[in-house]
């Protein structure tokens, strides 16, 4: 169960999960076969909408990974190659607990344990 914080309340971070949820299940779904382009084009852009601003600015500020130029940006560094999927794991794993976010991240590394074996699967470069 989430509990309110001074940033964000437990319904909110309830929504930041589901986010989660639906950004990982995509990401297996997806043929991430790298694609060229400005913008860091590595990824399809069915992958836009699960991976949402209210995602990437929590990983971004509470989960302990650093701003990129862009969602898009953040996508390629942090899940666009089986080594970057394993250091964004590891990241997750050992990240210090932000006060008031424990609840939201042990529940979404948890979610992304539950498929690690899926995504280290594809074959990416």
């Amino acid at each position: 169960m989430m509990t309110d914080t001074e940033f964000m309340s437990a319904k909110e971070k309830e929504l930041v999960l589901k986010q989660w949820r639906l950004f990982l299940r995509k990401l297996i779904e997806a043929d991430l076969e790298r694609q060229t382009g400005a913008d860091y084009g590595y990824f399809p852009t069915s992958l836009d909408r699960p991976f949402t601003d209210r995602l990437y600015k929590h990983l971004s500020l509470h989960c302990g990974f650093i701003a990129h130029f862009n969602r898009r940006g953040f996508l390629s560094a942090r899940f666009g190659s089986n080594e970057a999927i394993r250091e964004t794991i590891q990241q997750l794993e050992q990240a210090i607990p932000y006060p008031g976010f424990r609840d939201l991240n042990e529940a979404m590394k948890a979610e992304l344990k539950g498929i690690t074996n899926q995504l280290l699967a594809k074959d990416l470069a």
